[in-house]
């Protein structure tokens, strides 16, 4: 019977080789998949890339002075969308301004006090075109006027 015992005692025995040949091919098998997983887990996707890029402070600040800038361009072209109606009306303030300017000197001319009149001379000096009638009625009382005549002498003497 020593020999029976035997036996099984090698067949057991053996039984536990083949045993632990199977788990170290696991324990292989086992560390290569997770050697793979962590891998994996190092090798980050575009779109957590992409992510982890939009998370970071300076690139938010970049992203909303980009969205203040486009939004300042577009209000400020819906403000002035029409600069030729901006150039007319300041072409026709100034035709005004210059009529206005015009019968002023007219009105102060009238008056009987030579400073006024005098007013009228400087006024004369701000129109940027010449118009013939107040240059006229100008000249008219500068010749005639005593006392404008007496005023210019006395402060050219001067």
């Amino acid at each position: 019977m020593p020999r029976k015992e035997d036996e099984e005692l090698k067949l057991l025995l053996n039984g536990f080789d083949e045993e632990m040949e199977t788990s170290s091919n696991m324990d292989i098998k086992f560390y290569s998949m997770l050697n793979a997983e962590e891998q994996k887990k190092n090798k980050v996707s575009l779109f957590e890339k992409i992510r982890n890029v939009l998370q970071a402070k300076f690139t938010k600040q970049l992203i909303y002075t980009f969205a203040i800038l486009t939004v300042g361009f577009f209000v400020g072209n819906t403000f002035n969308f029409n600069k030729t109606t901006t150039s007319q009306t300041l072409d026709l303030t100034q035709n005004e301004t210059e009529n206005i300017r015009s019968k002023l000197v007219l009105i102060l001319l009238n008056q009987s006090s030579k400073n006024k009149k005098l007013q009228a001379a400087n006024e004369m000096n701000k129109l940027s075109s010449v118009i013939e009638n107040v240059t006229k009625a100008l000249f008219s009382t500068l010749n005639n006027d005593i006392n404008v005549i007496t005023y210019v002498y006395l402060q050219l003497k001067h």
